[in-house]
């Protein structure tokens, strides 16, 4: 177990640069989620970790000691593939054991680390089948089991689930977790869903284009975003976002969209008036009231004890997810009020938040 630390890291391919200076600090024992859309520079950062690819600038530092220039077997890593990498014709614990085998570690210590690793996955039973014999599930505790049997520093996930149904997806990452939690190793997981990273993360890091947007705790990033790209990235059905302006002429404050006018209880603080912003408002943060400003229902998905609405409402399109049975048709009018003190404002031209 190890902490990881990301200085300043640059990787250019020629002229090219695709990661623009990224720091993080990886505490050792952490769960750490990188995110972010594909082509963002996750996996890449993540294959710089493992020593795959090269680090054009900056320093990478496992357990306090600097490991740019490490080949990837001296760095006590276990890396995760989306493709589980297993041979075909070994049996399973042939599979978990064949690294122990190759750094010539006795027989005996890889049948001992083998059961063990195989009793804690639940692949007991499994380890003389092969892996065209298991299921997707069964293959990916195999990955699982080989990166254990090392007993390594750190764990790698290079998106280890996206080859699942969703139904399974949902146990994988909930045993991952639980593994993860119970072994104390310092994990790095990439991924491009967010709901995976919400779930799953101590730490997100929220990349975009090759630079980090925020880091934090998912709630962190869920209840106070830095920019309208990590708002929209994290949460799902995805953020509301109406541009206008926050006005006190007239009878108080109010955000003007153009014929939506909706009264504030106060004047954000930090918020300029008459000064562009975009209002963020997640769709969980609604609700039904018969004071409400009414809204039109173009589309109904009822998903048992929540009713998720599209919208439309004085020109706007707005998601709103209310948590109860409706009984709504397209067509129909719903009354909607906000939850004023989750709204947030970010600033028109930069994106960032400003309240």
């Amino acid at each position: 177990m190890a902490s990881i630390g990301l200085d300043n890291i640059v990787k250019a391919y020629g002229s090219l640069e695709v990661i623009h200076g990224v720091s993080v600090d990886i505490e050792d024992g952490d769960f750490v989620v990188l995110v972010g859309p594909s082509g963002c520079g996750k996996s890449t950062l993540l294959r710089m970790i493992a020593g795959l690819e090269d680090i054009t600038a900056g320093t990478l530092s496992i357990g306090g000691t600097i490991v740019n220039n490490l080949p990837p077997k001296k760095r006590n890593i276990a890396m995760v593939f989306q493709n589980y990498a297993l041979y075909p014709h070994m049996t399973v614990g042939q599979n978990m054991g064949f690294s122990l085998k190759l750094g010539g570690v006795p027989k005996a210590e890889i049948g001992r680390k083998v059961q063990a690793a195989a009793e804690v996955l639940g692949l007991s039973a499994l380890l003389d089948r092969f892996p065209g014999q298991l299921s997707g599930g069964q293959r990916q505790r195999v990955a699982m089991g080989r990166a254990i049997v090392r007993d390594p520093q750190v764990f790698l996930f290079d998106e280890p689930l996206s080859n699942l149904d969703a139904k399974l997806r949902v146990v994988m990452r909930a045993e991952i977790k639980s593994l993860q939690a119970s072994l104390g190793t310092t994990t790095v997981y990439v991924t491009h869903d967010q709901v995976e990273a919400m779930t799953m993360a101590d730490k997100i890091v929220v990349m975009n284009e090759g630079r980090v947007e925020q880091i934090g705790s998912p709630l962190k990033l869920f209840n106070t975003p830095d920019n309208v790209f990590v708002a929209s990235f994290i949460g799902s059905p995805v953020m509301n976002f109406i541009p206008g302006i926050v006005t006190t002429a007239g009878t108080g404050p109010t955000f003007l969209s153009g014929d939506l006018r909706l009264p504030l209880p106060h004047l954000p603080h930090g918020v300029p008036k008459e000064t562009d912003v975009i209002l963020g408002i997640r769709p969980q943060y609604w609700r039904r009231d018969p004071t409400g400003f009414e809204a039109q229902a173009e589309v109904i998905e009822p998903t048992g004890s929540e009713t998720q609405l599209e919208l439309s409402m004085q020109g706007h399109r707005l998601t709103v997810v209310l948590h109860e049975q409706l009984e709504v048709r397209r067509g129909d009018k719903v009354p909607l009020l906000p939850d004023f003190d989750k709204m947030l404002f970010f600033d028109a031209a930069s994106h960032r938040r400003i309240a």
